[in-house]
């Protein structure tokens, strides 16, 4: 018995640790479970339409050969971190991938943690190469999450990623090969003809003998929607190829690809931006038919092309018209940069780039390139062994195959180059039919040492014609760098020392100018707008520095343009006030005066006074450089007089109520674009009943009015509230006399049964209180301010009668 129930035990032990589930060719649905994990697919399996399967997190699928999964209804593949959800090849096998045609039974087809492996090559189904993701004509694909790998030697891999007319979302994938081959439709990952896509956070370890022009991820003719590509690199002795073929707007940023990598590039108005190649040995950059208006910046080629192999490769192949390349840098590659193209003139372009340290020079090229504020410098020529080529290079060579070449240089540093002999050579012309321009550029020699020509033909020197070349402006003056020998190829600008070509470029209105007119019009870039390449403005006084550096202070030109007249406003007014300024300025400071207390009233460029309501004040602008020991300059003191606000007057039904009673205010003039009361309303006519003053006695009432010129009008009424109708003028009242009024020195009260006299102001405060001894009373009012005021008699009876009285 023991024996037996010992044997049912391993039997269930067994189970539990090699559960599996077969699963025969044909259609699928359902719950797939981890814990019936593997799925051992016996052939091709289909999502029929109008069915569901999922898959639980862990749950692993094992095709036993070469075929695959058509999803035709709604896969669910949802893992979950620290348990995906796995599509696997059996042993020493590959299989053919997942594959959307025209799936639309789902809004998004998605897929998150899941992992993918042995995706092998093939054409089996639906006539495409495999892909380990296949998305045709659906909707929108999302994946996130995910990782693919091929992890068998000498056997042909598949694709990972391939989507067509859809909207694709890709997040956070990691690929990894071991083939010698991918083979695949259109590359390892491609968005192909997309409604958009937003593609970030990709990691690339494949095999570094894969290296194709089809690439691992591929971007082709996309003209739909959002397009962004983020945040992409490849591992240590990796390889990687980058392709955007046929697309436009196509934004693409922060690249990091090292050892065998390239980028392939057509296409009009895309923005590559903080690309990085380095160490490969083949080129970096490839550029092909029309990139007009395609902008590459921030990014960094080097060490990269190979000099030694047959044929050579150059370190960057452009054979376009455009791109712009700004703010880029060449440094240290084996093989120039070589530009062979007859696109005409202006294409390529390069703004603000270095060249420095290139092994065989910095550039080759046929046709226009137009280079602006671009720094050559240490870069050497080589001596090529091939007797096809000339002997003589030096930093830029100009050559010709079918046209006639001329490369422009505007405002650009030639200094510490050699030419193929060890000379300060920084130029070579070969051929004589071809020419160069240098506008503005400082080229260490002159233009008889400093550039040579090279007959290509029978590999000889010559004496360059006057039609090769036009020198304008331009000269041999030491630059004057900070530190080149730290590759510090700033200006310097100190106390001490300025550079020589610091103000020696092209000046005036840059935009009206070529190539700066282009740059603006077909890449939209103002030059007033730029960055130099340490992140600095690019024009600092309207002019341009030679190189790709720009000073950013110029002490001499620090001063300001005009002065401001004294100026009188009108109350209540606002006021902006700008003083014209020239130079480099690192601070503003508005002043005003107060006798002799000067105070800081805004560091801003403008002066922004507001509801102006106090007098003669005077103010002036300050401005300082900080560079070196501060200089200033201001303007001189100018004066706000700010007139007193005009009174208009306010209409009024009455001006003495009861408290039951009610009075009614309005301005008298129109047009006023504000209205505000001393109660706080704001309405045109006020309406007010005499309670709601709550006290009684004299109210005063004023109104502020803005008109539209933005003047201040003011006035001011006074509302008498007594509490029967027994408020009277100064008329005889049951014999209650008051006289003179107005009055300077006395004032004389008369009437029968006055027991209290008293003396108010016209707010409500009491001044004096008298006890008569007679029927008339005479009372000094000499020390009264003028003014009017109220007099309040008390009668026997407890009747209170209030007079007006003036005192002059």
């Amino acid at each position: 018995m023991k024996a037996i129930l010992s044997g049912i035990l391993c039997f269930l032990v067994s189970a539990m640790l090699c559960s599996q589930t077969t699963v025969p060719s044909g259609n699928v649905s359902g719950v797939w479970s981890k814990s019936a994990s593997p799925y051992l697919i016996q052939g091709e399996i289909t999502v029929a339409k109008g069915s569901v399967l999922t898959l639980e997190p862990g749950t692993v699928l094992e095709f036993q050969g070469n075929f695959g999964m058509t999803v035709k209804g709604v896969l669910n593949s949802i893992g979950k971190k620290g348990d995906s959800i796995v599509y696997k090849a059996g042993a020493g096998l590959v299989w053919a991938g997942i594959s959307y045609v025209r799936n639309i039974e789902v809004d998004t087809i998605e897929f998150n943690y899941c992992r993918f492996e042995n995706v092998g090559e093939g054409s089996s189904r639906n006539g495409y190469v495999n892909y380990a993701i296949q998305s045709m004509y659906t909707k929108t694909i999302k994946i996130k999450n995910c990782a693919f790998y091929f992890l068998i030697n000498n056997v042909l891999q598949g694709g990972s990623i391939y989507c067509r007319k859809n909207n694709v979302i890709l997040d956070s994938l990691y690929f990894q090969s071991s083939a010698n081959e991918i083979r695949s439709y259109r590359g390892n990952l491609s968005i192909d003809s997309s409604e958009g896509f937003i593609v970030s956070n990709l990691l690339f370890n494949t095999n570094k003998k894969i290296i194709s022009l089809s690439g691992d991820l591929i971007i082709l003719a996309c003209n739909k929607g959002v397009r962004k590509i983020s945040n992409v690199s490849n591992m240590e002795n990796s390889s990687f190829g980058l392709s955007i073929s046929g697309s436009s707007f196509v934004e693409a940023s922060n690249f990091n690809l090292q050892d065998k990598c390239y980028f392939t590039l057509s296409g009009t108005k895309n923005k590559i931006t903080n690309f990085t190649f380095k160490n490969s040995l083949t080129t970096a950059i490839r550029t092909f038919g029309n990139c007009t208006g395609t902008i590459i910046e921030n990014s960094l080629v080097e060490n990269c092309g190979d000099f030694n192999s047959n044929p050579l490769i150059p370190s960057l192949n452009l054979s376009s018209a455009g791109p712009l390349f700004y703010n880029c840098k060449f440094l240290n590659n084996p093989h120039q940069i070589l530009i062979n193209q007859k696109n005409g003139s202006g294409s390529p372009f390069f703004l603000s780039c270095m060249f420095d340290g290139n092994k065989s020079g910095a550039a080759a090229m046929e046709g226009y390139p137009v280079f602006m504020n671009c720094n050559f410098t240490n870069n050497n020529g080589r001596y090529f062994k091939y007797s096809i080529l000339p002997p003589y290079y030096s930093c830029i060579a100009v050559g010709r195959e079918f046209d006639n070449s001329r490369p422009y240089f505007y405002n650009c540093l030639l200094w510490g180059n050699r030419d193929s002999f060890g000379n300060s050579n920084s130029v070579v012309l070969i051929d004589k039919v071809v020419k160069a321009d240098f506008n503005h550029c400082v080229i260490q020699g002159d233009s008889s040492k400093g550039i040579v020509g090279m007959d290509g033909d029978d590999k000889t020197k010559f004496q360059l014609t006057s039609n090769q070349l036009t020198y304008l402006n331009s000269s041999g003056t030491s630059p004057s760098f900070v530190d080149s020998s730290t590759g510090n190829y700033q200006l310097i600008n100190n106390c001490n020392q300025q550079s020589q070509i610091i103000n020696k470029g092209m000046r005036g209105n840059l935009l009206s100018q070529y190539p700066y007119n282009t740059l603006l019009s077909v890449y939209g870039i103002n030059i007033y707008q730029t960055k130099d390449l340490a992140g600095n403005p690019r024009v600092v006084d309207d002019t341009l520095d030679v190189g790709c550096y720009e000073s950013q202070g110029n002490k001499k030109t620090l001063s300001l343009q005009q002065t401001v007249n004294d100026t009188q406003v009108c109350y209540g007014a606002n006021l902006n006030y700008a003083i014209k300024h020239k130079g480099f300025v690192e601070n503003f400071e508005w002043q005003t005066q107060d006798g002799s207390n000067i105070q800081t009233v805004s560091n801003a460029a403008n002066l922004s006074l507001n509801d102006l309501r106090t007098t003669d004040k005077h103010y002036r602008l300050l401005v300082s450089n900080t560079e070196c020991l501060p200089l200033k300059d201001s303007s001189a003191w100018f004066k706000i007089s700010v007139a007193a606000p005009i009174k208009k007057g306010i209409s009024q039904n009455k001006d003495t109520i009861e408290q039951k009673d009610t009075v009614e205010l309005s301005t008298v003039s129109q047009n006023y674009s504000s209205i505000k009361w001393s109660n706080g309303a704001i309405t045109p006519t006020l309406k007010i009943k005499g309670s709601s003053l709550n006290t009684l006695g004299i109210h005063a009432i004023s109104v502020e009015a803005r008109k539209n010129t933005g003047c201040v009008e003011t006035d001011t009424v006074y509302i008498y509230v007594n509490a029967n109708s027994n408020i009277v003028s100064n008329q005889v009242k049951q014999g209650i006399k008051i006289y003179p009024t107005p009055s300077q020195t006395q004032l004389t009260i008369e009437g029968e049964g006055v027991e209290q006299i008293a003396i108010y102001s016209l707010d409500g405060k009491s001044i004096q209180t008298i006890l008569p001894k007679s029927t008339q009373e005479t009372i000094n009012i000499s020390e009264l301010p003028r003014g009017m005021y109220v007099i309040k008699v008390k009668l026997s009876t407890g009747e209170i009668q209030s007079l007006r009285m003036v005192k002059e």
